[in-house]
């Protein structure tokens, strides 16, 4: 999607051909060539305006607009969630790598733990 025609026009999309149509003559007005002769930023509102309220105000582009906007929409939440399973996974994943070195770490120490007390013993025993 190029724009978001409502937002362009200001008006929701539950608006009546009148809202739409008075938006339109709002910014047309406000954003006039005349009144702002080679300000680009005006120009473009004024293109993106026009294309809006041509879809906008006629009914069968509208819907078509409408079909396609909701498309749009459920596509991006689909790939939002993607990312987000995909984000949950990768830490899951992470989370167990973490959780065998922590216990092989764990072990290891046992293990040196276990080596340094037996040496103790072994050297008191000795000493006697």
């Amino acid at each position: 999607m190029k724009f978001n025609l409502y937002s362009t026009l200001g008006v929701k999309p539950k608006a009546t051909i009148e809202e739409i149509k008075k938006a339109y003559r709002k910014i047309a007005m406000d954003n006039h060539p005349d009144k702002h002769p080679n300000d680009r930023k005006t120009m473009k509102k004024m293109l993106e305006a026009n294309e809006a309220y041509e879809i906008l105000s006629n009914p069968g582009k509208k819907k078509k607009y409408d079909d396609d906007l909701m498309a749009h929409l459920k596509r991006e939440i689909e790939r939002e969630k993607a990312k987000m399973n995909k984000t949950d996974h990768q830490q899951s994943t992470n989370s167990t790598d973490k959780k065998e070195s922590k216990e092989e770490t764990l072990e290891e120490r046992i293990k040196e733990a276990g080596k340094s007390v037996l040496a103790s013993v072994l050297r008191f025993v000795l000493k006697r």
